[in-house]
């Protein structure tokens, strides 16, 4: 028995799954509407028991790094290809760099970093304008 090729639907398609499943069309009709068979659909749907799954959110507390009153080292990010979308908190603030651009975080700011756009991104991270502030290992 051979298996089949892996039904791969974008995110746009698999909101509209879940909207014409829950208006109550068919396996048949839902799998006509994207040119896949029926039964890769059921197992799509059957993964999370038909009910459509919670849109998965990073945690805020993850995010970011960089802690107040502890870390003394600035980051300077220069963008080499792509645009990159830089993030701080205290204050809230947000900035998307393109090609070429560059942006510093202050010491003592928590920050992330994330491409949202649709080609990759690659950056430069300078660091070390500052105290360090590595903390030893309990080995």
């Amino acid at each position: 028995m051979t298996q089949g090729k892996r039904v791969a639907l974008s995110a746009a398609q698999k909101s509209d799954m879940w909207r014409r499943w829950k208006a109550g069309q068919s396996l048949h009709e839902i799998g006509r509407a994207f040119g896949q068979p029926h039964v890769s659909i059921h197992l799509l749907l059957s993964y999370h028991g038909g009910i459509v799954p919670p849109v998965r959110r990073r945690s805020f507390l993850v995010l970011f790094h960089g802690q107040p009153n502890r870390n003394e080292i600035a980051d300077h990010f220069f963008v080499l290809d792509g645009e990159l979308t830089v993030e701080t908190r205290a204050p809230d603030d947000y900035r998307t760099l393109a090609i070429g651009e560059r942006y510093q975080i202050n010491a003592g700011h928590a920050h992330q970093t994330s491409n949202r756009g649709t080609r990759d991104c690659r950056f430069l991270i300078v660091q070390g304008v500052g105290k360090y502030d590595f903390l030893r290992s309990p080995l």
